[in-house]
């Protein structure tokens, strides 16, 4: 049996990778054993993580063999998502918040505040708490709205951040503004992950082998 994730179709399995999953279900349950715990508890900790790796991990972005990643490292600098992810800090807008200023003043002007939703890939890089606190504080500065027109973002909580937020995406779902959210599957999926503790699920995603 196969399971999928949400982005592609995993290619099969080689045989290598069966022999990297056999090890490490053999390595966990031993050292679970060892420390008390399920091997499902004990690879949720460091210590399951480590023996992962001792089974190597590792599988070209670009798809591939890892001797293909040396290859392009060494005809490019580069290596497929790896080198995109270390560059992010110096590529996002957060580290120049006039660019980001001038995005949002050149949008908001141009479709209207009640046509921007906000969005984020927030899933390669942990909580996006940080970017959303960044873009409650942005303001368009003064100088730039007085030499190319923008309008003001305004409040941290005013019209134009809580249409951009939340409120858009409200409107195009016919939410109304909190009824309907009380009881929606997102709240219920929340409220239950709260009575289960902050503990993640360590559910995989990829191929399942029948026993």
């Amino acid at each position: 049996m196969r399971l999928l994730s949400d982005e592609f179709v995993p290619v099969p399995q080689t045989e290598k990778q069966r022999r990297v999953e056999a090890r490490l279900e053999d390595l966990g349950g031993r050292l679970a054993r060892h420390q008390g715990l399920t091997r499902r508890r004990f690879l949720g900790t460091a210590s399951g993580m480590a023996a992962a790796f001792v089974a190597s991990g590792y599988r070209f972005a670009g798809g591939g063999r890892v001797e293909d990643a040396w290859a392009q490292f060494e005809r490019t600098g580069r290596i497929e998502w790896v080198t995109d992810l270390g560059q992010i800090s110096a590529q996002t807008t957060v580290a120049d918040p006039r660019v980001c200023a001038a995005m949002l003043g050149q949008l908001v002007r141009g479709l209207g505040a009640d046509r921007i939703i906000w969005g984020t890939d927030a899933v390669w890089t942990g909580s996006p708490q940080w970017q959303i606190e960044a873009l409650r504080r942005l303001e368009i500065p003064g100088d730039m709205r007085k030499r190319y027109g923008f309008a003001p973002l305004g409040a941290a909580d005013g019209p134009v951040k809580r249409a951009i937020f939340g409120e858009n995406g409200a409107r195009l779902y016919r939410y109304r503004r909190r009824a309907d959210l009380e009881t929606d599957r997102v709240t219920a999926m929340k409220k239950a992950y709260e009575e289960q503790g902050p503990a993640r699920s360590n559910l995989r995603y990829g191929y399942v082998v029948r026993g």
